[in-house]
């Protein structure tokens, strides 16, 4: 009988994400597109929260402006933090978002979520 070691569900996600290539410009476009139409049709203000919890990288985006800005903001969110390797809207409705590290390759994920319930306007 042999032994097989098995790591933590996102220790496997990272080693097969090795497998995936950077979005191109175009498609990193349309995936931002889909999400922003996404958010932009909900009630406004629209809050997000990026998070990567292995990076301690928190972002709160406020969707209440120009649709087209509302793209730009999130891909410049992302492509400022690694390549995007992939994007896929989870059964929940919120994102799954894996980057691989400019200068060490490393790849990590971040979520893409609704944040409204845990902000307050006064």
């Amino acid at each position: 009988m042999s032994n097989v070691i098995l790591g933590h569900l996102y220790d496997i996600n990272k080693e097969v994400m090795k497998q995936f290539n950077p979005y191109d410009p175009v498609i990193l476009n349309q995936k931002c597109k889909e999400i922003a139409e996404k958010i932009w049709n909900m009630d406004k203000p629209s809050y997000w929260m990026l998070l990567c919890r292995e990076r301690n990288d928190y972002t709160v985006i406020r969707a209440c402006w120009d649709y087209e800005e509302l793209v730009v903001a999130i891909r410049d969110c992302l492509i400022n933090r690694g390549f995007v390797i992939n994007i896929t809207e989870q059964e929940d409705g919120n994102f799954e978002i894996w980057l691989r590290d400019f200068d060490t390759d490393e790849n990590v994920v971040y979520y893409l979520f609704d944040y409204n319930e845990a902000i307050v306007e006064v």
